[in-house]
């Protein structure tokens, strides 16, 4: 094959990429429209199917990564079988902030046939993300109800200020006394693990913080406390109130040994509880790191430009903003 034919072949090779990559962007803006203020959405779905309920099961995941093929084939799996009413994310849900990381969730969690409600972690915020968690899902701290439960969202981010945040929380705290269980939800534990760095802060709450949580999770008698900031599974009981770690939901788990895993959450009019389902086995190493090499790639070609703004699109109401109480007053 004379060097010209090559060149023709490269210059082939070449157009279709390109039309491929613009046939796939002009499919995703006709087919897959802008997706905005899912939770609250979600949590409209979940008071619509539970309401009146006393009896409900839900599932509470971290760090699914966008390990899609993961959750699709490991964790939904289980949700099915425990017969789930909604899903609760914990945080890193995707890899990072990219546009094309949250698309690719949204694309995965869609096929799943139950609510689900996301917290906003580490990596939601990461590489200029947090206006996009906003836009897609809606405010990083919130809360709603239901029959007998409260549910209360925090953002452990860094991207809302604590001052404002315990001074709302200890009205929702006291608001959810009225209700027999409440649940608080957040992405950073609240207890150093074993085994891992001590100073990490994309796993660990200030001392002086966590200290002031603990408190106020005490005196309000919150029945559980969820954080999925390790990657790994992990209970504990202090002062009167359950702390469980969740953070085997997906991406490439460091101890080989470690399983996916998801808490099942079961509520019914005597007592709610708490239990890790595992999965009974797990993607290879060699299958998990082309897991992570495709989202590595399909950032690559699908990357959306940053766009940086002073601040979020307030002037567009994601839905979710009617959760919030007016705590200014």
């Amino acid at each position: 094959m004379n060097r010209k034919k090559i060149l023709t072949l490269c210059l082939i090779s070449i157009l279709m990429l390109l039309a491929g990559l613009v046939g796939y962007r002009v499919y995703l803006a006709v087919c897959e429209a802008d997706y905005q203020a899912l939770n609250a959405e979600n949590i409209e779905r979940i008071e619509t199917r539970l309401h009146g309920e006393t009896e409900f099961r839900f599932a509470v995941v971290g760090n699914i990564r966008n390990s899609m093929r993961i959750f699709e084939k490991r964790i939904a799996p289980l949700m099915e079988d425990k017969d789930v009413d909604f899903m609760i994310s914990l945080g890193n849900a995707v890899y990072d902030g990219a546009e094309g990381k949250y698309r690719l969730l949204y694309r995965g969690l869609k096929k799943m046939d139950i609510p689900y409600v996301l917290s906003a972690g580490h990596n939601e915020v990461e590489d200029f993300g947090a206006d996009k968690f906003y836009r897609h899902f809606g405010p990083y701290f919130f809360s709603f109800h239901l029959e007998n439960t409260y549910f209360i969202f925090l953002d452990s981010t860094g991207h809302t200020s604590w001052k404002w945040q315990l001074r709302w929380l200890k009205q929702e705290l006291t608001a959810a006394e009225q209700y027999p269980y409440r649940f608080v939800f957040l992405n950073h534990s609240l207890f150093p693990l074993a085994g891992f760095d001590p100073e990490e802060t994309h796993y660990l709450l200030q001392t002086s913080l966590s200290r002031d949580l603990q408190h106020l999770f005490s005196r309000h008698l919150v029945t559980a406390v969820f954080s999925a900031g390790y990657p790994t599974f992990q209970k504990r009981q202090e002062q009167g109130v359950r702390y469980i770690a969740s953070g085997g939901g997906g991406g490439l788990l460091l101890d080989q040994g470690e399983p996916y895993q998801l808490v099942n959450v079961s509520v019914d009019p005597e007592k709610a509880s708490c239990a890790n389902v595992a999965t009974t086995q797990r993607l290879g190493t060699v299958r998990e790191k082309v897991e992570i090499l495709k989202l590595y790639l399909h950032s690559f070609f699908l990357h959306e430009p940053v766009q940086l703004t002073a601040g979020f699109e307030h002037n567009q109401p994601s839905g979710l903003e009617a959760l919030l109480p007016d705590i200014a007053s």
